[in-house]
């Protein structure tokens, strides 16, 4: 596996990142929503990037509201719950 950058400046990015934001680990609410937004956008023939529907599986599940400039993906799932700034 092909490593971006040296180790101590991906583990200080990755400090820097993490004292700046709350980080949201993955749960079984999460998994549940994604699992459903999953299965209503694939019957609808509809389907986004895995990363983009985790992202919005997270938010839904911890009532976030997601705060995007990639709006193209993210408008289809305000009908399942997502807010989007």
């Amino acid at each position: 596996m092909r490593y971006f950058g040296r180790k101590d400046e991906r583990i200080e990015v990755k400090k820097t990142l993490e004292d700046l934001f709350s980080v949201v680990f993955i749960d079984n609410d999460i998994i549940d929503n994604y699992c459903g937004l999953y299965n209503e956008l694939k019957k609808e023939g509809r389907l986004i990037e895995d990363a983009d529907l985790l992202i919005a599986a997270t938010a839904i599940s911890k009532n976030l509201v997601l705060w995007t400039e990639n709006r193209k993906h993210f408008e289809r799932l305000t009908n399942y719950g997502l807010r989007l700034l």
